[in-house]
């Protein structure tokens, strides 16, 4: 995932760049670009440091860099990238692929398509949209927070005073019954 989506904006073609790199790191390194870690973690890393590309050939190490820059803007675009494979010693000006790796109807799909990719004229047509906090509904003054039912022991009452007639003022002290099984031991009869 790229930072900009873990920070909730919304993903753009750099977002997609940044999604190739990651992985092509991992391929040409043979580790995850922000290190062996909990995804939480990795979320982390993605966000605040820097990749890990120590073990990335050194002639990836600037190419793939870019497509794991935290900016999206810093990012090659798709047709730098396109560009920068094709300009590969290994690769040349075609791209080939090596035989019976594709079936021979998409092989030839693909050899019509020899130019660079256009740039999309505009951002998708849909925004990437995040969650939003929703607040909670408020607690009803005098209503307890625990999802029981009150019962004697959760109503606060007032008691005569049998010796004077007077009534007493209501304990503010709440009690709540909890079962034994509640507790993890048996009642006993």
């Amino acid at each position: 995932m790229a930072p900009e989506q873990a920070l909730g904006q919304p993903a753009t073609p750099a977002t997609d760049v940044f999604a190739l790199g990651a992985p092509a790191v991992y391929a040409a390194g043979g580790t995850p670009s922000f290190g062996e870690c909990p995804e939480s973690v990795a979320l982390y890393r993605t966000v605040h440091e820097q990749p890990d590309l120590t073990r990335v050939p050194a002639e990836l190490r600037t190419l793939l860099g870019q497509c794991l820059a935290k900016e999206p803007a810093e990012r090659s675009t798709t047709s730098a990238l396109i560009e920068a494979v094709r300009r590969h010693p290994a690769i040349g000006s075609q791209v080939r692929f090596a035989d019976g790796w594709l079936p021979t109807a998409v092989r030839t799909e693909l050899s019509r398509h020899d130019e660079l990719p256009e740039p999309p004229a505009e951002r998708h047509a849909q925004p990437t949209v995040t969650a939003t906090a929703v607040p909670l509904p408020r607690r009803a003054e005098g209503l307890s927070p625990h999802r029981h039912r009150p019962g004697p022991a959760h109503q606060e009452t007032r008691s005569l005073d049998r010796a004077n007639g007077r009534r007493t003022r209501p304990s503010r002290r709440r009690t709540c019954p909890v079962t034994g099984s509640a507790l993890g031991t048996r009642a006993s009869s």
